[in-house]
């Protein structure tokens, strides 16, 4: 008799501090004149739940903040993301194990403003990137990784909408369970 294939999974959760470098942003002002703003680096926070399956795959439901100030005024970008991941283990015999995949959800924003105007959007939340996890027991792995991230405007007051990018470079860890 043919039997089903099995899908053990390992759950886990992890938290990822890192630093965040948003892109420059550029907004529109109501006399129709742009508005760019660069910012400093800045700091990330996420968190996830997930499941690892034999095959090296990973699914995950994160929320991640950054936020980031901007140069020569006293406005800062920040961004929330809530986001399902798909990521790919390349599963080796090693201790190491590289990854890559990436994410989609949906996410609110700010950038930066001279001007009191509201920055402020939301959209589709989009992410990519890849990384090492380094097992240092059975249960716990660091996890070094890279992610471009961004939000897509759908939902700004602002003429032209706000566009909100940029990357960041994670370490933290991930505990089965």
């Amino acid at each position: 008799m043919y039997a089903l294939p099995s899908f053990a999974a390992e759950r886990y959760f992890s938290v990822t501090p890192g630093v965040w470098l948003p892109y420059h942003t550029s907004t529109i002002y109501y006399n129709l004149q742009p508005i760019n703003s660069s910012y400093s680096a800045g700091w990330s926070l996420g968190g996830a739940v997930g499941a690892s399956f034999d095959n090296g795959l990973r699914i995950e439901n994160e929320l991640v903040y950054r936020q980031a100030s901007a140069r020569g005024m006293n406005d800062d970008q920040w961004n929330l993301g809530w986001l399902v991941n798909l990521w790919w283990e390349g599963r080796n015999s090693t201790r190491i194990t590289p990854y890559f995949g990436g994410g989609v959800g949906f996410g609110r924003g700010h950038v930066a403003s001279p001007v009191s105007i509201d920055n402020s959007g939301s959209g589709i939340a989009y992410q990519a990137g890849g990384g090492f996890g380094y097992r240092i027991h059975d249960n716990v792995s660091l996890d070094l990784g890279y992610r471009y991230f961004g939000i897509t405007d759908s939902s700004s007051n602002n003429i032209g909408g706000i566009e909100l990018a940029g990357s960041s470079w994670v370490a933290g860890l991930r505990m089965r369970f």
